[in-house]
């Protein structure tokens, strides 16, 4: 996987998909690195995507890369926090909202003796996989937000563990 990034990153398409393109590597990069657990590669490589992004000058495409950026970020504002474990969480009701694939995901965290006891997710995800029932389970029950996915709902679980992430 890394010798076809580096294949990718060494032939990108010419202007003015150059930086869009390198951008989108990089996010790659951060993705490989994150699984196999190298989190400074893995972070190093998405601050160099959120920081590209914003410098592309696509013909068509450029109204997403705003969304792009965002979801770079969330995964980086992921690695960053982790484990819930020996995390003082204030208790209480907090909210925020999310981008996911199909607009706006509406998050309800509720954290109760310092750790997360119920996340409500509202949304109109077309295609979601019941990810808006498996993740947040999984990020109570691992009391974490570097949880696993749902295949076909990679948006959406990013969404509700940025989101989640926010709003704690």
């Amino acid at each position: 996987a890394e010798n076809l990034l580096d294949t990718a990153m060494k032939n990108l398409p010419g202007p003015p998909w150059t930086a869009m393109r390198r951008a989108d590597t990089h996010d790659a990069y951060g993705d490989l690195y994150a699984a196999w657990g190298k989190l400074d590669l893995a972070k190093k490589n998405y601050g160099d995507a959120i920081r590209i992004y914003p410098t592309s000058k696509p013909p068509y495409g450029g109204h997403l890369l705003r969304r792009r950026a965002a979801k770079v970020q969330s995964k980086l504002d992921t690695l960053s926090f982790g484990s819930l474990e020996g995390r003082n969480l204030k208790d209480g009701t907090f909210r925020e909202k999310a981008l996911g694939y199909s607009g706006d995901i509406h998050l309800t965290v509720q954290v109760t003796g310092g750790r997360v006891s119920k996340i409500d997710v509202k949304h109109q995800e077309k295609i979601e996989q019941n990810s808006s029932v498996i993740i947040p389970r999984r990020i109570i029950e691992k009391n974490s937000l570097q949880v696993d996915g749902v295949s076909g709902a990679t948006v959406t679980k990013d969404a509700i563990v940025g989101g989640t992430f926010r709003a704690l």
